[in-house]
C-alpha cells in the first residue's frame, strides 16, 4: 500500500511540474542573457549588440523574401510558460528574421508569439510618418501559440417557481 502511495505522489507530482515548463527548449533558455527591454535596446543600441534575448508579443505584420521571413512584433510581458499576457501594456515592437520560410497564413496578423534569439542591432523605418527605432533580432527559436477557443458560457435558468419561493416567508 505504501509503495502505490508513493508511486502515485511522483506521478502526480511529475505531471504537475511538466504542466509548468515552457515551451522554449531549455537549451535555448539557458542561453538567453538577464531580461532586456526593448525600450533599453532603442536607447543604447551598442550595449546590448549580440544578447541573446526572449520576446513574446502579437503579431503585425510578417514579409517573406527569398531565403528568410521578417516578422513585425509587438512585444508583451509573458506568463510564466512565455506566451504574451493579455494586457495593454507593451515596451514597444521588433523585428525578427526567420531563416526559412513562415507561411502568413499561419503566422497572421494577431497571432501570439514567444521568440528567442539574437540581437542584430536596430533597423529605423517609420510606422506611417513616425521615424521608429526597431530592435532587430535573429531568431533561433520560435513558437506560435495555438489559437484559444471562444469561450462558451452556459447560463443555468431557474424555473419560475424558485425565484419565488421564499416570497411568502
Amino acid at each position: 500500500m505504501k509503495i502505490k502511495n508513493i508511486l502515485l505522489f511522483f506521478l502526480t507530482a511529475a505531471l504537475l511540474l511538466a504542466g509548468c515548463t515552457s515551451v522554449i527548449p531549455r537549451d535555448v533558455l539557458s542561453k538567453v542573457d538577464e531580461p532586456v527591454s526593448i525600450r533599453d535596446v532603442q536607447d543604447h543600441p551598442d550595449s546590448f549588440s549580440a544578447s541573446r534575448v526572449l520576446w513574446a508579443g502579437i503579431i503585425l505584420d510578417i514579409q517573406n523574401s527569398k531565403d528568410h521571413t521578417i516578422i513585425e512584433v509587438l512585444q508583451k510581458p509573458s506568463d510564466y510558460q512565455g506566451r504574451p499576457k493579455a494586457v495593454d501594456t507593451s515596451d514597444g515592437r521588433f523585428l525578427a528574421r526567420y531563416n526559412g520560410f513562415l507561411d502568413p497564413a499561419v503566422y497572421s496578423e494577431g497571432r501570439e508569439v514567444t521568440i528567442a534569439g539574437e540581437l542584430e542591432g536596430i533597423k529605423n523605418l517609420s510606422i506611417g510618418e513616425y521615424a521608429y527605432t526597431y530592435p532587430f533580432v535573429l531568431v533561433t527559436e520560435i513558437h506560435l501559440w495555438p489559437l484559444e477557443p471562444d469561450k462558451e458560457y452556459h447560463y443555468f435558468h431557474y424555473p419560475a417557481y424558485y425565484h419565488d419561493r421564499w416570497r411568502y416567508w
